[in-house]
């Protein structure tokens, strides 16, 4: 059964109530309780939990799965998931100066170990020259 057949039973069956009378004892105009009673929008859960205790109900029992929000309640709930995504993205940012900091440190430690695998490879070459060759003489052995 559609909401808006379920408020209009409640509202006619149950409460024997006109439009009017009903908007009244909800607190809502007779036009959102046409609104309702054609399905053209939802009671939000304060009003569905109004019409089931002037019916006598249980909200969730009657309106199971047709309720909507209550708007004030969802406004609170996107302020807090702003907040929730701003602390976020602070926390991404931050996380990502670390790793541009983290990559830059790596750049410079391969470029350190790339000079000192050049170095290694001049000393073997010095200590130990190719075969057939011999060594070149360094600072130390002068020029003669």
């Amino acid at each position: 059964m559609p909401i808006g057949e379920r408020v209009s039973y409640v509202r006619k069956d149950v409460l024997r109530l006109s439009q009017v009378a009903f908007a009244k004892r909800l607190g809502v105009s007779d036009r959102t309780v046409k609104r309702w009673e054609t399905s053209y929008i939802a009671p939000t859960r304060a009003n569905a939990e109004k019409i089931a205790e002037l019916a006598g109900l249980e909200p969730e029992l009657f309106f199971p799965d047709a309720i909507e929000p209550d708007t004030d309640r969802t406004a609170e709930e996107l302020s807090q998931i702003r907040a929730i995504l701003a602390e976020l993205r602070g926390q991404i940012d931050r996380i990502l100066e670390r790793e541009v900091g983290l990559a830059s440190l790596v750049d410079k430690q391969m470029t350190l170990l790339e000079k000192q695998s050049r170095l290694l490879e001049a000393i073997e070459a010095a200590v130990d020259p190719p075969a057939g060759g011999a060594a070149k003489p360094g600072p130390a052995q002068g020029r003669k």
